[in-house]
């Protein structure tokens, strides 16, 4: 009992285990991707200052060709290129919106209004220059020294400062996505730990499991083994001065009847007596498979058949030897209880075996020639009648299936066809 409890409670753990090592991975995978998709800092780096720096670099440089173009056509007294101006008008103010419709940081929208003041001052002021033919060199000079290059200057300094913010930002983004990088790693690589510590602990105990379980299985045969020698001890003992007795009362004659009572008081010993020692036989054969312990199918099933009750009876159809995980004594004791269960119940019908190999196992046959089985009786123990023919309690059919099954074998019935199943080695 106390192994049996044992037993459970390590199940419980491992299955606790289990449980929590997917969990981890679980977790891992959900924080994992929680901290991709919704980082505050990746957000504003993406969405917000690198476009922002961007937009106001171009417009910076749109400001500066548009200041070079107009200062070389009134240094030389050209006429000035109303397409590269409108061309360049159109990028600065174009570039300027496109920073303008991002959400702004704390302290950028003073700096952006007075940006965008100063634009539309620069859009009333272009017009005039433009109109100013070349030959008025003075007025040209005159309006571009005291109203456009102040303006200029005034536009590029609010970039500027505008630029300084952003970048400013994304330097401090940028820090900080590091930073939180370094704390992502260090969990995912602690939750990465646990489950490592989760899986060890785990193999551990899948280890003392399956130690305990064939610990378990052991000492239960042992006490089978035990429980049949004690049985077949307890019932033989009684028997015997009940035998001698009865022979004695035969060896002094008598009437017929007592005669007759004789007779059938000798054979309900001996049916005893076989029923017994068949359950003995079955119990110490089944005793656990040593580790690396192999038996040849062929010479069990030659064995089986020497030791049946018709061996003349059955026939084996050519197969592939096989070699199987069990005992070579258990196996043929085994073959020889379905020889038996087909030969003793269906007299003169012949017997044919037939071997094959499905899914990592070797099945046995055992067909009748003519007849059929009863399912629903073969593996249940029953109590033979006195007139039978056949001594004892036929409870070998039922110990034989528990011993196939305890040894991840089946057992069955197909009509005519009586059959077993072991694992190959």
């Amino acid at each position: 009992m106390r192994e049996a409890g044992a037993f459970r409670r390590t199940s419980t753990l491992l299955l606790a285990t289990m449980i929590a090592i997917v969990a981890s991975f679980v977790a891992v995978t959900i924080y994992t991707r929680v901290q991709l998709s919704h980082s505050a800092a990746i957000l504003r780096l993406s969405d917000i200052a690198a476009p922002s720096v961007g937009y106001l670099a171009t417009a910076r440089t749109a400001v500066y060709k548009l200041n070079s173009t107009i200062d070389r056509a009134v240094a030389v007294g050209a006429p000035l290129d109303a397409a590269e101006i409108a061309e360049q008008r159109t990028l600065l103010r174009a570039s300027f919106d496109r920073y303008r419709a991002l959400p702004p940081y704390p302290g950028e929208a003073v700096p952006q209004a007075t940006a965008y003041r100063e634009l539309d001052e620069l859009d009333r002021a272009l017009p005039r220059i433009l109109a100013l033919a070349p030959a008025d060199a003075r007025s040209r000079q005159t309006e571009l020294t005291m109203r456009l290059d102040p303006l200029f200057d005034r536009i590029d300094e609010q970039l500027l400062g505008l630029l300084e913010i952003n970048n400013g930002h994304l330097i401090h983004d940028a820090a900080g996505m590091k930073q939180s990088r370094r704390r992502d790693d260090a969990i995912a690589y602690g939750l990465d730990g646990i489950i490592l510590v989760l899986a060890m602990l785990a193999t551990v105990l899948v280890l003392r499991v399956a130690r305990r379980y064939v610990a378990l299985l052991e000492r239960r045969s042992r006490e089978l083994e035990y429980f049949a020698v004690q049985v077949a001890h307890d019932i033989f003992n009684p028997l015997t001065p009940v035998s001698l007795a009865i022979e004695a009362a035969r060896n002094r004659g008598g009437g017929h009847a007592l005669t007759q009572t004789l007779e059938r008081g000798a054979r309900g010993v001996e049916r005893i007596r076989h029923a017994v020692e068949s359950l003995r036989a079955l119990a110490l054969a089944s005793t656990p498979t040593a580790a690396g312990e192999r038996a040849w199918l062929a010479a069990a099933l030659e064995q089986a058949i020497a030791d049946s009750q018709a061996p003349a009876r059955v026939r084996v159809e050519p197969f592939a030897d096989r070699q199987l995980a069990c005992s070579p004594a258990l196996l043929s004791r085994l073959l020889r209880a379905f020889l038996d269960e087909a030969l003793h119940g269906h007299d003169g019908l012949g017997v044919a075996v037939q071997v094959a190999a499905r899914a990592r196992q070797a099945r046995v046959e055992l067909t009748l020639a003519g007849g059929s089985f009863d399912a629903a009786t073969t593996f249940v123990p029953h109590v033979r009648g006195p007139d039978s023919g056949y001594p004892g309690i036929d409870l070998e059919m039922a110990t034989a299936r528990q011993i196939v099954e305890s040894h991840q074998g089946s057992v069955g019935v197909d009509g005519p066809v009586l059959w077993l199943a072991l694992p190959m080695a």
